[in-house]
């Protein structure tokens, strides 16, 4: 016992400093969340967006799936497609962006496992395609579990938990920024495909495409999926639209430049062979609820 308070007292002082260092930068990174300005592309994410007012029905959490779709009897399914960003503990004064759009690894664990209790089946954008436009059957509790930009953290965090739990994912790739710090680089990309993994376009650099010329258009969806093609060495066939936006526009370029099929970020899990180019994306956070909210159980 006094051997402890020897030695306690005589390294008090260190824990004390390191005790109020802790807490200072703990605080120090709150300070910074809750103080600092959100970026241009952010507030334009999660807030009315004037040009969008305009079209309502292609805006994010569109409403249910329209009775003119319902009518023509065209072909539906209930298949949850799930949109992940960055999977990595939060780091010192992180980001209004990154606390929005990150699931640290031991909560994204907790989701795959969830996933896997509930006897979900992972498949991949292709296999959805098939099933409506070919009628090939799909496994019983199928879900869709994708990535966008091409974080490195997907590679090296989410995909070990994939692995671990028998998942296959789809990585939506921004060709742009594939070898700049914190992206995916080509070999970890050839990787993630010779994994099993499905690789999608994700434009060049993450324009709003909505707000581009046809010409920049033309170039961010048809030329990035060509960059993509020739890096991993075989055709990838779907797509998701930066931010989630989209018009009329932006659906034909994406079909004209040979994609199959395309996912959005309206909420939503019904899906349809008439909205194969606008399919339902749930955004997933870091929490349990709203991932039980996306898959229903």
């Amino acid at each position: 016992m006094q051997k402890f308070k020897r030695v306690f007292k005589k390294y008090f002082s260190l824990v004390l400093i390191l005790a109020v260092g802790v807490i200072f930068w703990g605080a120090s990174g709150l300070f910074y969340y809750y103080f600092s300005s959100p970026s241009e592309e952010f507030v334009k994410y999660f807030e009315n967006y004037e040009p969008y007012k305009e079209t309502a029905a292609t805006y994010r959490n569109r409403p249910p799936m329209t009775e003119k779709i319902l009518s023509l009897k065209e072909k539906t399914a209930r298949v949850p497609i799930l949109v992940y960003h960055t999977i990595k503990p939060y780091e010192f004064a992180s980001s209004k962006k990154d606390y929005a759009f990150n699931v640290p690894p031991r909560t994204f664990e907790k989701q795959m496992k969830y996933l896997k209790n509930k006897k979900y089946n992972s498949i991949s954008m292709a296999m959805l395609d098939n099933f409506f436009e070919k009628g090939t059957s799909l496994p019983k509790n199928p879900v869709v579990i994708t990535f966008d930009d091409g974080w490195e953290t997907q590679y090296t965090r989410a995909l070990p938990i994939l692995k671990k739990y028998g998942f296959a994912a789809t990585f939506y790739i921004i060709t742009g920024d594939i070898g700049e710090k914190n992206f995916l680089n080509w070999e970890q990309v050839r990787n993630l495909a010779g994994a099993g993994m499905e690789i999608g376009g994700h434009t060049k650099s993450h324009p709003f495409l909505t707000d581009v010329d046809d010409d920049k258009l033309t170039e961010e969806v048809g030329e990035g999926k060509e960059i993509i093609e020739k890096n991993i060495g075989q055709a990838i066939n779907t797509f998701a639209y930066p931010y989630g936006r989209y018009d009329d526009r932006v659906v034909s370029a994406v079909s004209s430049a040979g994609y199959k099929i395309a996912r959005t970020t309206d909420a939503g899990s019904e899906q349809s062979l008439a909205e194969i180019f606008v399919l339902r994306g749930d955004l997933i956070f870091n929490n349990m609820d709203g991932l039980e909210k996306a898959v229903g159980k």
